[in-house]
């Protein structure tokens, strides 16, 4: 049997960045050869949620959102009134849910990613995914190649911890920088996950920041 051919329009780095999600058409061209065609996609729900934070909240704390595998940004810029996206956090599109660390080396999202084939003890790209799931000890990732079950000390749950307050760090330097004000007080909203483990584990980890009051946001989705 000869071999077939599928023609894929690829997207580069740069457009990969500027969609929240993918959606994928599948067809025969005019001279019967198969067809993948990669086209972004928005979500209105983050789009819109600039004036939604308006009208709900009257304390103008910054808001950071997980969705899929990414997040995003809204917050209060330095002289303004509104909600906006914070360009230092890739604007309406956000980031990869992925941070690499490596001594003081870090890299966040999609540079984060980069590295997972060739350095994947140091590196977690897919966050969201780990801090929704119940038993880490159910995960086959080499981050836990040398941590099996213990006893005394859930090594799983510390490595897990450690990236993904590095991850919020990222964040933290981008809302200060743009709103020019400390961080005292911010609100989570995890979209799309009603994970009781997610939730759980940031207010676990969020102990580790005793300076910062944490928030979980509940807006209506929807249908």
């Amino acid at each position: 049997m000869g071999k077939r051919l599928i023609y894929t329009y690829l997207t580069d780095e740069e457009d990969c960045q500027k969609r929240h999600r993918s959606k994928l058409y599948f067809y025969v061209d005019a001279e019967s050869f198969p067809v993948v065609r990669i086209t972004p996609l928005i979500l209105n729900l983050i789009q819109e949620l600039p004036s939604k934070l308006d009208d709900a909240l009257e304390k103008k704390i910054p808001v950071i959102v997980f969705c899929d595998n990414y997040s995003v940004i809204c917050a209060v810029k330095k002289g303004g009134e509104k909600y906006s996206f914070l360009d230092g956090w890739n604007g309406l599109y956000g980031h990869d849910a992925a941070m690499y660390v490596d001594g003081l080396h870090r890299l966040h999202g999609l540079e984060a990613k980069k590295m997972k084939k060739d350095n994947p003890t140091h590196c977690i790209n897919n966050l969201i995914e780990l801090m929704s799931t119940e038993d880490l000890y159910d995960i086959n990732d080499p981050i836990f190649k040398d941590h099996g079950p213990n006893e005394k000390f859930d090594y799983r749950e510390q490595i897990l911890c450690f990236y993904m307050l590095k991850f919020l760090e990222e964040h933290f330097k981008v809302i200060q920088d743009e709103t020019g004000k400390k961080i005292e007080e911010i609100a989570i909203w995890p979209v799309f996950n009603d994970k009781t483990a997610f939730k759980e584990r940031i207010l676990l980890y969020s102990e580790e920041l005793e300076d910062i009051k944490f928030n979980f946001l509940e807006l209506d989705l929807p249908e």
